[in-house]
């Protein structure tokens, strides 16, 4: 899901917008966000082309997206690509689960453990520092590493809106525009690309600092 929406957001042909309950949705640039999604029934019935397994993801989402010819929801898109592709997305049950060597409940926990570690150091930032860091948090593909606190359970959209001095309506309208650069930030904060850089700069080395010597 993290690679497609990534892909949605960098590919010039490509848009990730949003429905009017606030739903991600999948199209081409130039669509109308308000136009009615497709169905999962409509995107299951489009032909999976030629080679899918062996083309770029935004290739295969533009193809995807040309043939449908109207918006769909991300989660559909996602449970489309999955089964397409293989079954990247299948689910199983707990057993099952239990057995296969990536599973590794200690190491989910101790992740957990991480993470609400790097939460509490994060509330202990000056404000500034804090928006400058959340707001532009990333992770490996570039995508908001944010998601990860109320996924993880760690902190609800509320709480982190709360960190930023924001209203939770307001962090979530800005949910799927995450991360913003610098110049989207000092814009909010009415400071420059390069303090902005700055402030976050400092609290990455005080979080540096904090989190080795707690180990």
């Amino acid at each position: 899901r993290n690679r497609i929406r990534y892909a949605l957001k960098t590919t010039p042909k490509l848009a990730l917008n949003e429905d009017p309950w606030g739903r991600p949705l999948a199209g081409l640039a130039g669509w109308m966000p308000e136009l009615d999604a497709a169905s999962a029934q409509q995107l299951a019935a489009i032909e999976t082309p030629d080679g899918a397994a062996a083309m770029p993801l935004a290739q295969l989402l533009s193809v995807t997206l040309d043939g449908l010819g109207r918006p769909v929801l991300l989660d559909d898109l996602t449970s489309y690509l999955g089964n397409a592709l293989g079954g990247f997305a299948r689910e199983e049950n707990f057993d099952a689960a239990a057995g296969v060597a990536a599973f590794n409940l200690a190491e989910q926990m101790d992740r957990r453990a991480w993470l609400t570690h790097l939460w509490t150091e994060i509330l202990e930032l000056p404000l500034n520092q804090r928006i400058a860091l959340l707001l532009n948090l990333r992770d490996h593909i570039g995508d908001s590493a944010l998601r990860l606190l109320p996924a993880a359970g760690v902190a609800s959209i509320r709480q982190i809106a709360a960190a930023m001095g924001m209203e939770a309506p307001a962090l979530a309208a800005l949910w799927n525009q995450l991360p913003l650069d610098d110049l989207q930030i000092g814009e909010r904060l009415s400071l420059t690309r390069q303090q902005i850089a700055n402030l976050r700069k400092s609290a990455r080395e005080r979080l540096a600092r904090r989190m080795g010597s707690r180990r």
